[in-house]
């Protein structure tokens, strides 16, 4: 009796903290990061101000902690490549492309996040993923890199800024290529830029 009554809390907390992200999702679509207050997301969300209090710090942490589980869904499916062939013109990154169509299914949050009207810490916390992924890569050692000379903090930290640049041009413009070729050029512009040997550029989808 306790498990199942244990069970049913926790379904309520989940749904509880679902509630109030897409609150934070739909307000910051609306009215831009900046403006959106506690008071709000819990008017939308139809939660109290103590239950939101009960699940998060604030506004940034509901955004930090989503950041959070999309890293961690982009790294199993990344761990889950590892061994497979070595990337050739078609290959698609399954962590990237993972990342991607999260990015896509709450394109608008993520276009004002990114954007003027966002919040820079989550700009920063993406950029941060970004190169944590390219850290294992280079880590692994998979693929010769031929400007090896070059400091890594500098490479990834270029590969981030041009990622988050990427994706703003692809959000900004109607996403105007499928996500997974989205994957496949970043992919390629991204192992570019660190100087990695890949294959000739396949056909466009």
């Amino acid at each position: 009796m306790a498990h199942k009554s244990q069970t049913k809390d926790d379904v309520r907390v989940r749904r509880s903290q679902q509630r109030v992200r897409q609150a934070v999702f739909d307000l910051t679509v609306e009215k831009g990061f900046t403006a959106v207050t506690v008071s709000d997301i819990a008017a939308r969300a139809q939660v109290n101000r103590s239950t939101f209090y009960r699940h998060f710090l604030d506004k940034h942490d509901v955004v930090r902690r989503y950041l959070d589980e999309v890293q961690a869904l982009a790294a199993r499916r990344a761990a889950a490549q590892v061994g497979q062939p070595r990337p050739g013109a078609e290959h698609i990154p399954a962590g990237l492309l993972a990342l991607l169509q999260e990015i896509q299914g709450h394109a608008r949050f993520f276009k004002v996040m990114l954007g003027k009207q966002g919040d820079p810490a989550f700009a920063h916390r993406f950029r941060q993923i970004t190169e944590k992924r390219y850290r294992l890569l280079f880590a692994a050692g998979g693929q010769q890199a031929a400007s090896s000379s070059l400091p890594v903090d500098l490479q990834v930290a270029y590969i981030a800024h041009a990622t988050l640049g990427a994706l703003l041009w692809w959000l900004e413009h109607g996403q105007p290529i499928s996500v997974e070729q989205l994957a496949i050029d970043l992919g390629r512009l991204n192992l570019t830029a660190a100087g990695m040997v890949m294959g000739p550029p396949g056909p466009r989808h």
